[in-house]
């Protein structure tokens, strides 16, 4: 059992439970006139409530079924660092999914060249990969957000796949590897 989906999906439920909760509690509250008050705090309450509850399942499925194809995941700070993951199905096309893990600011550029390599010595991988951030919020709330990148790859064989971090420019210092399988479903990770 996936329990990190386990405990966001309870928290999701307790939240919209809490929320619900309050509503009833106001509507008693101000029990005016019992009709008015059901439709007004008791009908909202009761519909945020069974949404948590109905929601809850359909959260925990989708974040364990995104923590169960996971092959690989984690930084990378130095050039010429190593990682590894192990590939379960050849033949499948995988997906890398890169982001740098540093606060960028306005208009922050850079770019990470990486090779991926399987146990047979065969190039899965070889790409300078661009980075850049977008913008949310205006005025004094603005931030900022490197994109994510995905490259898709197939590996042909099984067996250990090897990961450099060849160089990395620009304000990137660090980056995040996630290796996904979609054939895989038992959630185990390298």
């Amino acid at each position: 059992m996936d329990t990190t989906a386990l405990g966001q999906s309870l928290a999701f439920t307790f939240f919209l439970c809490a929320i619900g909760a309050f509503l009833i509690y106001m509507g008693r509250r101000n029990n005016k006139s019992p009709i008015r008050s059901w439709i007004i705090f008791y009908g909202p309450a009761l519909i945020i409530i069974l949404i948590g509850v109905g929601a809850s399942p359909a959260l925990y499925r989708a974040n364990a079924g995104e923590n169960a194809s996971t092959l690989s995941e984690g930084d990378m700070s130095d050039k010429g660092e190593t990682a590894y993951f192990t590939v379960e199905h050849p033949g499948v096309e995988h997906t890398l999914e890169i982001w740098p893990t540093s606060d960028p600011s306005s208009g922050d550029e850079g770019d990470a060249d990486i090779k991926m390599v399987d146990a047979k010595g065969q190039t899965l991988l070889e790409e300078k990969i661009q980075f850049s951030t977008d913008s949310t919020g205006s005025g004094n709330t603005e931030s900022y957000a490197w994109h994510h990148e995905k490259e898709q790859f197939t590996p042909t064989n099984a067996g250990k796949v090897t990961v450099q971090l060849i160089s990395m420019n620009g304000k990137v210092s660090q980056v995040h590897l996630w290796v996904k399988d979609p054939k895989k479903t038992n959630g185990k990770r390298d």
